[in-house]
């Protein structure tokens, strides 16, 4: 299994109370509709460094392979747009010290800034992360999601709702194509549908 397809996964089992019972059609004009919102090029709530951050990390966490990555699918401004409207004040303020936490570890693991380090530099930021949220999600209580879970989902809601990601990653098309009675069960269409 190579990562697209676990970034996948992971976005399906991420994503399902937020979208459960959404039809892929439905989910895809949401997604538009966010994003088109986003897309102002002015950033609304964060500052222009932790715009650029919150960018960085979800193009480290999607980068452009084969299909693009998470920057060029509008990742960052579509956060922006999803926290400043649709997070309760805690949860805002939590994200936006999350942005500034990415920087601090950058600057103690690697003596520089989560933008001008190098994607090894970054990855290891991101996975120290990760193994807190880990660590965090196995102890029972009621504490909020870390900010990786968080960071994490709405890379992964923001790039499989964009155009991109409908249907250059998952080769998801509005309009079906032609009926194809006799079809090689055998050779999957793109995107599995």
């Amino acid at each position: 299994m190579d990562r697209r397809e676990v970034l996948r996964a992971l976005a399906a089992a991420t994503t399902m109370t937020t979208i459960a019972g959404l039809t892929p059609d439905r989910l895809l004009a949401l997604g538009r509709q966010a994003h088109g919102r986003s897309a102002t090029g002015a950033w609304r709530l964060f500052s222009p460094h932790q715009g650029a951050t919150a960018t960085a990390v979800a193009d480290t966490i999607i980068p452009a392979t084969a299909t693009p990555g998470a920057q060029e699918a509008g990742v960052g401004p579509f956060m922006d747009f999803r926290v400043e409207n649709t997070f309760a004040t805690d949860e805002r303020d939590r994200f936006l010290a999350g942005l500034d936490e990415v920087d601090s570890r950058s600057l103690r693991t690697s003596g520089t800034t989560f933008l001008e380090a190098t994607e090894a530099q970054r990855i290891d930021v991101l996975a120290g992360m990760e193994a807190e949220s880990e660590a965090l999600s196995s102890t029972e209580g009621n504490s909020p999601p870390h900010f990786f879970d968080t960071i994490k989902q709405l890379t992964l809601f923001g790039y499989y709702t964009s155009e991109i990601g409908m249907t250059e990653e998952l080769g998801w098309r509005m309009i079906p194509g032609s009926f194809d009675g006799c079809v090689d069960l055998e050779q999957p269409r793109p995107g599995g549908f």
